[in-house]
């Protein structure tokens, strides 16, 4: 996933994050790797369908960069070269709670 033609700028975060369905409370873990304001990067351990939406908590370690609780929408996923069974995952920030 190339950021360089990207129109808003993103902010590497590279932190724990937890989602889950909008529907259930089953939590999942992922790794959060970049944010817009409209957007995030994260690795996830399964392949989320696109299309799907989830709420997701971020807390960054860096105080400088506030915490993200949010509904967004998977808008693409990609498989990580060299990492088993992580998948690049990408989503649109639908609501910020």
């Amino acid at each position: 996933m190339n950021n360089d033609n990207r129109s808003i700028p993103r902010i590497t975060i590279e932190c724990p994050m937890t989602y889950h369905n909008v529907d259930s409370p089953d939590i999942k873990k992922g790794i959060a790797l970049d944010v817009s304001s409209n957007g995030i990067l994260f690795l996830a351990n399964e392949k989320l369908p696109d299309g799907s939406l989830k709420e997701i908590h971020i807390e960054p370690a860096d105080t400088s960069i506030p915490p993200l609780n949010a509904i967004i929408q998977i808008v693409r996923v990609e498989m990580t070269e060299g990492i088993n069974n992580q998948f690049k995952t990408a989503g649109m920030i639908k609501i910020i709670k």
